[in-house]
């Protein structure tokens, strides 16, 4: 019989696993630890209960259980981090491809803290959904605006305007977000896709590289290296790489 008392404390570690070591799988159950433990004393709930039991089922990808949650935030006459309460509604109903009910909620969160980053870049990937893509940009611009050591948002600002056929200022994105974290292997990939098709054929194989040697078993990076070294008719290399792909991938699920 799980404490009760250690509902948050089930809750965090699962965070931690999600957010610092990027691992849903060692996070799970600390999550449904957290949910059973939460769920046994429903009637009793806070609203900061709701919020929490929310955002687990959002983890766990019950996103109507999560919305269900949420909501009974709402019935409660307390501005207290409302704003946040706003930002998960926002994130559910992204994932739910409502769109229209995600950038309202963003907006209100947005109303209540001017200054939330998070936010902004969530309603950017609203933006980005239904191809509104200046206004991601716009987004994603005052979030750098007030945090400019934001790595991950000078990435996919870059993304943005490679969207906008603007090449020459996403590298200029990628750039910034490379030098604020040189180990950021997907910006590398990013890097050698525009200098794949600007024919920069060297530069272009650099950056897969270097992404490779960052992140060695990166999807992404491997397929677009692959692609790269077939259509430079280095077709033996190119098998080469995907076999060496396929036996790392054994040898760590063995």
């Amino acid at each position: 019989m799980l404490d009760e008392s250690k509902k948050e404390y089930f809750f965090y570690i699962g965070f931690y696993y999600l957010l610092i070591e990027n691992s849903l799988d060692k996070a799970k159950p600390e999550f449904e630890k957290s949910k059973m433990l939460y769920l046994q004393n429903i009637e009793n709930n806070t609203y900061e209960d709701h919020v929490l039991l929310s955002m687990i089922y959002l983890f766990l990808g019950d996103y109507q259980k999560a919305k269900l949650q949420i909501s009974q935030r709402f019935n409660v006459e307390n501005n207290k981090d409302l704003d946040t309460a706003y930002f998960i509604l926002g994130i559910i109903e992204l994932k739910l491809n409502n769109y229209k009910e995600s950038e309202d909620a963003l907006k209100k969160a947005l109303e209540i803290f001017p200054e939330y980053v998070s936010a902004l870049k969530q309603l950017a990937d609203v933006h980005k959904a239904t191809e509104k893509i200046q206004e991601a940009i716009e987004c994603y611009n005052r979030a750098l605006e007030i945090n400019p050591g934001h790595a991950e948002i000078w990435n996919y600002l870059g993304l943005a305007y490679y969207r906008t056929n603007n090449p020459e200022k996403a590298l200029e994105c990628y750039n910034k977000a490379i030098a604020l974290k040189p180990d950021f292997a997907v910006v590398f990939n990013n890097m050698a896709l525009i200098f794949d098709e600007k024919r920069l054929t060297d530069k272009a194989e650099f950056n897969y590289k270097k992404s490779l040697e960052l992140e060695e078993n990166n999807d992404i990076t491997i397929q677009n290296y692959s692609s790269f070294l077939k259509k430079n008719n280095r077709i033996k290399e190119a098998i080469r790489l995907l076999e060496r792909y396929l036996e790392k991938n054994r040898e760590s699920k063995n």
